[in-house]
């Protein structure tokens, strides 16, 4: 088996190349029904491919077997063999007949097709200037699909036609599909059909525009909302919202919110479950006169406890959604108990999750003066006893600083950051990916306090991961600090994360090259040449993996930053320069790369090729041609290929138009380059 697997990772060396390795073929097979192991390994066998077929033979063979793994095999693959065999072959001989597979026995062979509807449009789009007829043809086999009774393979369905409408003609949107949308909600026999209609009409109600909404979707909707069927009615209150907010808005609110407002008063609890869930998008249909508070709080009093749930995880969209003139004290207090009451009952756990996720848009939508209202809340949760909850608030903590200003959050997100960076690693980590960001917003002197903490976070972690996100902080870092600070912890950790044990750390660090050296020369400072010498010696390193990093460095360094310039600082401090080294340095830096492009390590050699390649136009000299003329006809047939020449010619010359190549004419990253080891 490892040996067929060595054979189909390598399509250079196949007459046809293949989509689906035996691995992927082994995991389809365990998902079906099959026999036990031996089972697995009988269905392996049976798919194990034929040299003399193309791939349109396997194709055809594979639709019609008996086997439903080769029929689900040709579904997973269905868009790579149309881009295989061209379109005008799809259209023949492969889109045409896929109408088949609608009355499949195995279902998870109709719903691998309907993860395919979708970029097979794309396919088609792409390849045709007249492509309506065989985007119909798909259309027709989604609508069958969307009829399924599996419940799996309609919802992919129906996620696949909200995935490709925006794509479509207008055409296309109003027939078939509105029209076959508007003939499903009228299926009488069926409530699941009325169910997926009026998902679809919310779903493609911004698609549709404001008038085929007022004609079409709003009167279903509205006809829907009254239907025998409470499931029928429990879809039709989840998605009336997002009709109603594409309708004109007094048509909304003189026709839709009644029919809403009706359903909120429904007897069963699921209705009124999903009129909870979509009152974010009701809420800017009620009137003046009318507030959106009391039936509110009708939700959280109400007998089922999943009415009161959902309520309560949608109060914070709610509130993002509302005015914040009309955001009453009495919400915000509602807003605020959520921090304590998943503690009180274990089935409401999730509660004071959804209030620690949107606690940012809640800030955003009240503004800081409202912060005394929602303080005690945030604490609270921040000592929550799922770590979950406390992960959520440490991924946002630097979004809450920057809307808190600098005294606020010196005064109370502080201890919370103290907390997150010594909690689980699962919490840690978000507070240290943007611990950057965090600190810009703090008082300058204020900083320096976590300078110590900076230098305990690069020492106690053995978590690679974390020691990267450091590393990958380090340019910003610098402008937030004194020279005193750069020279006694920042440098140092610069340094010490580009010999890490693991690439991806010595990535990090190599990437951060640039910005760290211009805020050395915005500085000044006398000891910049010493960093510069500490950098560059890394090309004449004994260890490859060094010498590759120099390398990485150097495409740091000569790189040129397309980001805007920012301001200064929050909390105050210098703003950063522009991130563009001086044409000396640069130099500098391109003289001790040269001399690596004869290294004994192929893998370093081809790294060069790519950076040299990929460099500024103005920095490529004679010389610079003359070394990667040389690269082409290397005895590594990697590093050839990435000097630009043929993989299978060692004499071949370097094309002028491969200069600048970018990524694209990289050479594959060996093992000994990729493993994080």
């Amino acid at each position: 088996l490892v040996e067929k697997q060595a054979c189909t990772a390598a399509p250079d060396q196949r007459a046809q190349p293949r989509k689906t390795t035996l691995g992927s073929v082994e995991s389809l097979a365990r998902g079906m029904d099959t026999e036990g192991e031996a089972g697995v390994c009988r269905q392996i066998e049976d798919v194990e491919e034929d040299e003399s077929e193309s791939e349109l033979e396997r194709f055809q063979k594979f639709i019609v077997s008996p086997s439903a793994l080769k029929r689900l095999v040709a579904m997973r693959n269905l868009v790579s063999t149309c881009k295989f065999v061209g379109y005008d072959d799809s259209v023949l001989h492969i889109i045409s007949v896929l109408d088949s597979i609608v009355d499949d026995g195995e279902s998870n062979v109709k719903e691998a097709l309907a993860t395919q509807i979708s970029p097979v449009v794309d396919f088609i789009l792409q390849s045709s200037t007249e492509p309506e007829a065989a985007i119909n043809t798909v259309l027709s086999v989604a609508f069958k699909l969307l009829k399924d009774k599996d419940p799996q393979v309609r919802t992919t369905t129906e996620d696949a036609f909200v995935e490709m409408a925006p794509r479509l003609t207008r055409e296309l949107i109003e027939a078939p599909i509105l029209t076959s949308v508007l003939y499903m909600a009228h299926e009488d026999e069926s409530e699941e059909q009325r169910m997926t209609a009026v998902k679809l009409l919310g779903e493609l109600a911004h698609i549709f525009g404001p008038e085929l909404c007022k004609q079409f979707a709003a009167p279903e909707a509205i006809s829907l909302a009254d239907d025998p069927m409470f499931r029928v009615r429990k879809t039709t209150a989840l998605y009336l919202g997002k009709i109603c907010c594409v309708t004109p808005p007094d048509y909304g609110r003189e026709r839709l919110l009644p029919v809403y407002l009706k359903l909120c008063q429904d007897q069963i609890w699921g209705v009124r479950k999903s009129c909870a869930e979509s009152l974010p998008d009701m809420v800017a249909f009620f009137p003046e006169t009318q507030s959106c508070t009391e039936l509110f709080e009708g939700f959280v009093g109400d007998s089922s406890r999943w009415v009161r749930n959902a309520a309560f995880n949608h109060l914070g969209p709610l509130i993002s959604k509302i005015p914040p003139e009309k955001v009453t004290p009495k919400l915000l207090e509602l807003y605020s108990s959520m921090a304590t009451l998943g503690t009180h009952s274990p089935g409401e756990s999730e509660i004071s999750t959804y209030c620690a996720y949107n606690f940012p848009a809640v800030l955003l939508t009240v503004g800081k003066d409202r912060w005394p209202e929602l303080e005690e809340a945030y604490h609270k949760l921040t000592k929550d006893v799922q770590w979950k909850v406390r992960r959520s608030l440490s991924f946002s903590i630097h979004e809450m600083a920057k809307l808190l200003g600098p005294e606020l959050t010196r005064d109370s997100l502080v201890p919370a950051l103290d907390v997150f960076l010594k909690d689980l690693d699962e919490v840690k980590v978000g507070a240290l990916q943007n611990l950057a960001q965090f600190l810009a917003v703090l008082p300058a002197e204020e900083r320096e306090n976590f300078v110590t903490v900076l230098g305990d976070l690069e020492m106690e972690t053995d978590n690679w991961r974390f020691r990267a996100l450091l590393a990958s902080q380090l340019a910003e870092l610098s402008y937030l600090f004194d020279a005193d600070t750069l020279e006694s912890t920042l440098h140092p950790m610069l340094l010490k994360f580009a010999h890490d044990p693991v690439a991806d750390v010595r990535q990090s660090a190599a990437n951060q090259v640039r910005g760290f050296l211009a805020r050395l020369e915005q500085l000044d400072v006398p000891w910049k040449n010493d960093v510069i010498d500490e950098i560059l010696e890394l090309a004449t390193d004994e260890s490859y993996q060094h010498r590759l990093i120099y390398i990485f460095c150097f495409d740091s360094a000569v790189s040129s930053s397309d980001a805007p310039a920012r301001d200064a600082p929050a909390g105050g401090g210098d703003p950063p320069p522009p991130q563009c080294l001086s044409p000396g340095l640069v130099q500098q830096f391109l003289a001790a790369l040269l001399p690596i492009a004869a290294d004994s390590v192929p893998n370093v050699r081809a790294r060069v090729a790519t950076s040299l390649r990929a460099m500024p136009q103005d920095l490529v000299t004679d010389q610079v041609k003359e070394v990667l003329q040389a690269l082409t006809a290397d005895g590594d047939r990697d590093v050839r290929v990435a000097a630009g020449g043929v993989a299978g010619n060692r004499a071949a010359a370097v094309d002028s138009s491969g200069l600048n190549g970018g990524a694209a004419a990289a050479a594959p990253l060996r093992p000994e380059e990729s493993v994080n080891v």
